[in-house]
């Protein structure tokens, strides 16, 4: 979020070749976007959120809601909870580094999609588990205890490989479970009612986590995140 008087954004923002659409700077403010997160949430205080002192987050959060509800007219009572994303959890890679590394994709145009690290790693079989991949590679963990879970998680994983190759068979029937319940929570979810209570189906009867394997399976899999009281309020507004 930049001030208006911030002329500069505007110069390297051009070079870049954008559209820049400019917004009334009081919704930004801090007081302003306050009451805005405020009044949403229904709280006396954003404190709660992580959120004491960081106005420059609360003006940006509130910025966002406002231009959502009052500019683009949607329906937000589906945003909750807030979040206060900290930088110094995750290393920080730009898109040079990730180029340069490999990350995503090769250095050179003429080599194959697989040379690179996201391809020679990625065994998932569900979209969730893509994404997941994804976001551990271009944001590496910086809290060495951090670390030591996940690989301790993988490890759990690894050390039973047939029940790990059983698991993987469920989860090929799972659908893309995030992206069902966004559509739907936000009322643009236009599946059939019979592919929804099948990709709920499936997700209830494969969720049973494998003995002895604990809290792995929320680190590993995204889909445990969601409960049951998840899919029986969305499977209400399902078409």
């Amino acid at each position: 979020v930049h001030p208006a008087e911030e002329k500069w954004i505007f110069e390297v923002i051009g070079s870049l070749r954008v559209v820049v659409n400019e917004h009334d700077d009081w919704v930004f403010a801090a007081d302003s976007a306050e009451y805005t997160l405020r009044d949403h949430f229904g709280v006396q205080s954003l404190d709660g959120f992580g959120l004491k002192g960081r106005h420059a987050a609360i003006g940006a959060a509130g910025g966002a809601l406002h231009y959502l509800v009052n500019t683009l007219r949607r329906d937000v009572t589906h945003l909750r909870p807030l979040t206060f994303y900290e930088n110094g959890e995750f290393l920080t890679l730009d898109g040079t580094t990730l180029r340069n590394l490999e990350i995503l994709e090769p250095l050179t145009r003429d080599a194959p999609n697989a040379a690179c690290l996201y391809s020679a790693v990625n065994q998932t079989v569900t979209p969730m588990g893509a994404r997941r991949l994804r976001d551990w590679l271009t944001q590496p963990l910086a809290d060495a205890a951090a670390i030591h879970a996940r690989q301790h998680a993988v490890q759990t994983c690894t050390e039973d490989s047939a029940r790990l190759e059983k698991f993987r068979e469920r989860l090929r029937e799972v659908r893309d479970l995030e992206r069902t319940i966004t559509r739907l929570s936000v009322g643009t979810g236009n599946w059939p009612s019979n592919n929804f209570r099948n990709c709920v189906r499936s997700f209830m009867t494969h969720s049973v986590k494998p003995a002895n394997w604990g809290c792995t399976m929320p680190m590993m899999c995204p889909c445990f995140r969601y409960s049951p009281n998840t899919f029986r309020s969305c499977r209400k507004s399902s078409p």
